[in-house]
């Protein structure tokens, strides 16, 4: 049991914060890292010689061929040789926003209260610049970009410092802006003051309801249970999201009212393997009630879990054993790169497999997918299978393929083209809404 509460809790904030949009040419900067003082200057020029800024901010570490960024590396100089106080002033007087990101960035890893201080400090921060994100890139502001490296897991940031970040952004007037993140609104303390915002932008972002949660208010517990009910129909739109919605707001209040909801939902996600990416939240909610029925769940969980060989990655995507055959389930969000080739058959565990179908989800939200290769054994694309790729801009259904799913090619803002073959039966609901197809 110890090691599920270690599992989950280590899980529990694990949420996608920065993702590419659009493929834009970059403009140009030129930076260095001197600072005012000459002894400064002298020590910078020594430390990383020569450095232009060309790319924006970059914000992974490595490229897509696993070079380090040069923008990283002068920000492992800038913390190796420069005090805190000299990263600080780097990151709010530099002209150049890049810098200043790289500095609050460096600040960020050395000493995240300070860097805290700084964003609060200079939340008004709306200077125009490029981030970029592997191969696409997206204009945004300082402040917006300081606020989201403060949400990543990758640095220790205190319970109580992301709760000043929370409040700060919560009155922002400006909070559309802003990536109001679930880790943001576990964060955020039940203060009356706080209510009454909350209810002010729940109809734009139905996450507020785990931080309206912890008020024990009735009419938000009659809202989780209404969200409980809405996510019984698994064809509704968005039946992820507001299932996770309603767990995540009971982890906050677990109360017995929600209890036969949760065993329902668990029943669905652990025992059926039909988790639809809601099992951390569902883990998390289990170990919230800290009772003996809530952890007997959670045990059954796991050991099934451990069980469960059916699934199995190839070259970053995953593949799901099913009635013997095999469906594409998914893909490893740290290590795929864009290019995905599904291939027709695979040896697995002593078994020669077909791979019949594209899973539901399955690309779903796959903002680096930018081309795809599928075998003519492929018969069925599921639904919101390709949803919300950005970057597709040409898709070649296999001619065997008999159904496309709901909302299977949804917000694929950038496809422009897309052959449908007569082989095609069933295509689903909303199946290329919002796609730009000639």
């Amino acid at each position: 049991m110890q090691s599920l509460i270690v599992l989950a809790m280590r899980k529990r904030f694990y949420q996608t914060i920065l993702s590419g949009v659009i493929l834009a040419l970059l403009s140009t900067f030129f930076w260095g890292c001197r600072n005012s003082g000459e002894k400064q200057a002298d020590s910078t020029k020594k430390i990383f010689p020569n450095i232009t800024a060309k790319e924006g901010f970059q914000v992974f570490r490595k490229d897509l061929d696993g070079n380090i960024s040069k923008q990283w590396l002068l920000s492992d100089s800038i913390s190796e040789h420069a005090t805190i106080e000299d990263i600080k002033e780097l990151a709010t007087t530099k002209d150049d926003p890049v810098m200043r990101l790289i500095a609050f960035r460096t600040l960020l890893s050395k000493d995240p209260h300070e860097a805290v201080d700084l964003a609060i400090s200079h939340f008004g921060d709306t200077t125009k610049v490029f981030t970029v994100n592997l191969r696409c890139a997206l204009m945004d502001e300082v402040s917006r970009i300081r606020i989201e490296m403060l949400q990543s897991d990758e640095y220790q940031i205190s319970k109580e410092d992301l709760a000043r970040i929370a409040s700060t952004v919560l009155f922002s007037a400006n909070i559309s802006k802003y990536v109001y993140s679930l880790k943001l609104y576990q964060s955020l303390p039940a203060k009356p003051e706080y209510e009454d915002r909350l209810r002010q932008i729940y109809k734009q972002d139905p996450w507020t309801l785990v931080a309206l949660a912890k008020y024990n208010k009735e009419k938000d517990k009659q809202e989780i249970i209404r969200l409980f009910s809405q996510a019984e129909n698994k064809d509704f739109q968005d039946y992820s999201d507001t299932l996770s919605v309603a767990l995540y707001a009971v982890a906050e209040w677990p109360d017995a009212t929600f209890i036969p909801f949760i065993q329902r939902e668990c029943k669905k996600i652990f025992e059926q393997q039909d988790s639809e990416g809601c099992d951390v939240a569902a883990l998390c909610t289990l170990i919230a009630y800290n009772s003996q029925w809530s952890y007997d769940i959670a045990k059954r969980a796991l050991a099934k879990a451990k069980e469960n060989d059916k699934n199995f990655y190839l070259d970053y995507i995953k593949y799901t054993v099913e009635e013997g055959h095999l469906t594409v389930s998914g893909y490893d969000k740290t290590g795929f790169k864009g290019a995905a080739n599904v291939v027709a058959t695979i040896s697995y565990k002593g078994n020669n497999y077909e791979v019949l179908s594209i899973g539901n989800h399955a690309f779903n939200d796959c903002n680096q997918l930018i081309s795809i290769t599928l075998p003519n054994t492929i018969t069925i694309i599921g639904n919101s299978a390709f949803r919300g790729c950005s970057a597709l801009t040409s898709f070649t259904i296999p001619n065997n393929v008999t159904s496309i799913g709901n909302y299977a090619f949804e917000d694929c803002i950038n496809l422009t083209s897309i052959n449908i073959p007569n082989s095609i039966t069933s295509i689903g609901y909303a199946a290329f809404a919002q796609c730009t197809l000639n």
